[in-house]
This record gives structure tokens, C-alpha cells and sequence, in this order.
């Protein structure tokens, strides 16, 4: 029988940078509810006080890596819902760009539309960005979200509570990546 036992493993890419997750900060609220949200562009609001989540980088180098998952529902409507990380801390969001934005459209980092059968239809959202660390101070990130028509829009879970309907704990993960 063999043992390997690994203090730290790094990796290298092709331009000789190493490049490894420093830390992973997750959030899975332990006491989850049926969220619901309406708000209408360009006014985004936060979905949830539970979704907040807290770094501290260790290295200003850093790259952040942050990671949303959960079901979400638009009642059946046919109103577009965006959703986005923002920056509390700094008061910015998080991957933005100016480029293709076009001179009224509000910035996401995630869009859906779920025109479906009834009202109790969901989709999963799983949302990615990216942004630098430049500096080692603690920030904390929430996620925010609108629908493009006055209407419901549901988090975690559907209106209707029967065993027909699912239920998927939301995941919030932010990964430090050196550089």
C-alpha cells in the first residue's frame, strides 16, 4: 500500500504563471425560504440578506472567482429577469463592461425568460464573473435581481409547496486564484 501526501500542489499554464485556488469562502444559508422579488429595470434589489458573502484575499494579485446557483421561477411570465453580483463593500458590480451594453440596457451577469407551462415552472440558474482582487481588504458580495415587468420572481422555490415541486439549496462560492 502507497501513501502520497501533498502540502501544496500548484499547477503552471503554457506562460510559466502558477496559478492555484488560495481559498474557497462558501455560503449555503442553513435556514432557506421561499424567496420572492419584484422590482423592474434599471432598479436592481437585492434578493436576500442570506446570500451575502464575506472574503478577505490573501494576496492583492489575486483573481476572484464567484459562483451562483439556484432554481429560480418567473410565474409563467414572459418578462426577461436579470440577476448580478454586487460589490456592497465598494458599491460596484462585479465583471462589469461597458462593451455591447447599448445605450439602455441594465448590467447582469445572468438573464432568463421562463415562459412555461404554469406558474410553478423553474429553471436553474448557475452564474459566473470574475473580478481582480486588487487589494487585501474584506468585501462582501450579494446577489441583486429584476424582473422587466412589474411581477413575481421566485428564488430556491416555486409559490406552491406540494411533492410535485423541488426544492435546490442555493449556493454561493467565491474562489481566491493566485496569479
Amino acid at each position: 500500500m502507497s501513501t502520497l501526501r501533498v502540502d501544496n500542489l500548484r499547477g503552471q499554464t503554457a506562460d510559466g504563471t502558477n496559478r492555484y485556488i488560495v481559498q474557497v469562502v462558501q455560503n449555503t444559508p442553513t435556514t432557506t425560504t421561499h424567496i420572492t422579488i419584484i422590482q423592474s429595470p434599471p432598479t436592481m434589489a437585492e434578493v436576500s440578506t442570506t446570500f451575502r458573502t464575506t472574503i478577505t484575499p490573501k494576496f492583492a494579485s489575486s483573481l476572484l472567482r464567484l459562483n451562483f446557483q439556484c432554481l429560480i421561477g418567473g410565474r409563467n411570465s414572459s418578462s426577461i429577469m436579470g440577476i448580478k453580483f454586487f460589490d456592497i463593500t465598494n458599491s460596484s458590480n462585479v465583471g462589469f463592461s461597458s462593451l455591447g451594453t447599448g445605450s439602455s440596457r441594465t448590467f447582469v451577469n445572468a438573464s432568463v425568460r421562463t415562459k412555461d407551462h404554469d406558474a410553478n415552472d423553474r429553471d436553474h440558474l448557475n452564474m459566473t464573473a470574475y473580478q481582480s482582487a486588487n487589494n487585501t481588504n474584506s468585501r462582501t458580495y450579494t446577489i441583486q435581481a429584476y424582473k422587466e415587468a412589474d411581477g413575481t420572481m421566485d428564488f430556491n422555490m416555486t409559490g406552491t409547496d406540494n411533492s410535485g415541486c423541488s426544492y435546490a439549496p442555493p449556493v454561493f462560492t467565491i474562489e481566491e486564484i493566485a496569479q
